[in-house]
């Protein structure tokens, strides 16, 4: 499933990245902290839509130099949820069931799981699974 949400995070700067580009610098650090990873089990973050930098004011950290920015930024996450269904591409089959992958994630879909009407079959030969009724193979 997708949804938006906001989120705040905070973000350092190096001294050099200070000046006229600092909103592009706060955008870029944002980008490769949270762009295609998994935020706090909240999701995989798809895009970032829009940031919300407080008029990029930092504090500046004692020792470091580095600035410290409070930033706060809606995302595009992609979670799937127990038993959603979701289109997937299968990458291997084996007696235990199938493997597949829908974005960044790896799913497993037991042999158990697999069809209601019954016990399918594997063919080992050709690595593919069959149904009951012979009719729908994966």
């Amino acid at each position: 499933m997708f949804y938006k949400l906001w989120q705040t995070r905070t973000l350092r700067l190096h001294p050099q990245s200070f000046g006229r580009k600092l909103g592009e610098e706060l955008q870029r650090t944002l980008e490769l902290e949270v762009l295609q990873k998994e935020i706090q089990r909240r999701g995989y973050c798809v895009c970032i839509l829009q940031v919300n930098s407080g008029g990029a004011r930092g504090k500046i950290q004692e020792g470091t130099g580095y600035a410290i920015f409070q930033v706060k930024f809606q995302a595009l996450m992609f979670r799937p949820f127990v038993n959603e269904v979701i289109d997937a591409k299968v990458a291997r089959c084996n007696h235990l069931g199938i493997v597949a992958h829908a974005g960044p994630f790896e799913i497993f879909v037991s042999r158990l799981q697999m069809f209601d009407d019954g016990e399918p079959d594997f063919d080992a030969a050709r690595e593919s699974w069959m149904s009951p009724d012979k009719l729908s193979e994966i």
